[in-house]
């Protein structure tokens, strides 16, 4: 991939407003941080938003070739929907253009359940033991089944997120 090039509106551009982040905070506000994460490791998840993985060199460079442009045919659509229009300019010059309408975790494209339950498993890694993840996770799958949801509150409580 020679270049990446994506026309949007306001709503998408002004909250991701760092085109080349310093560090992990910054790197949340950032389309081409995660762009060049999911093109690189396939992912954009909790644990690649850290400035090591800012200022890491395969990131840096992708970033780099991610160019963002704000977009009046794509802002005259409305801000009801993340839509955007993206051009990949291969590197013999042929472009690929793909106008998107909506983001993976939305009501029109849902995430799978298998993709919830990782994504619920990597975030609370940072403060549950695996044990707990998992006593968690079979209640909320058998939670219409449960008379009381105090087992549970237990296991989110904040005594119980200590991880050693």
């Amino acid at each position: 991939m020679r270049e990446i090039r994506i026309y949007a509106g306001p709503n998408i551009l002004e909250p991701l407003r760092y085109k080349q982040p310093i560090n992990g905070l910054q790197a949340k506000f950032s389309l081409q941080f995660g762009m060049a994460c999911i093109l690189l490791k396939r992912r954009a998840g909790l644990r690649e938003y850290t400035t090591a993985v800012v200022k890491s060199r395969e990131i840096s460079e992708t970033m780099s070739k991610i160019k963002t442009f704000l977009s009046d045919e794509v802002a005259k659509m409305g801000t009801d929907k993340m839509r955007s229009i993206i051009e990949l300019e291969l590197h013999n010059k042929q472009i690929v253009r793909k106008f998107v309408e909506t983001v993976r975790g939305m009501p029109e494209t849902p995430i799978k359940n298998s993709e919830l339950v990782t994504k619920f498993i990597e975030c609370a890694s940072f403060v549950l033991k695996e044990n707990k993840i998992n006593q968690i996770l079979e209640i909320i799958r058998d939670l219409e089944n449960k008379s009381s949801i105090k087992p549970l509150i237990s296991l989110l409580s904040a005594s119980a997120c200590i991880r050693e």
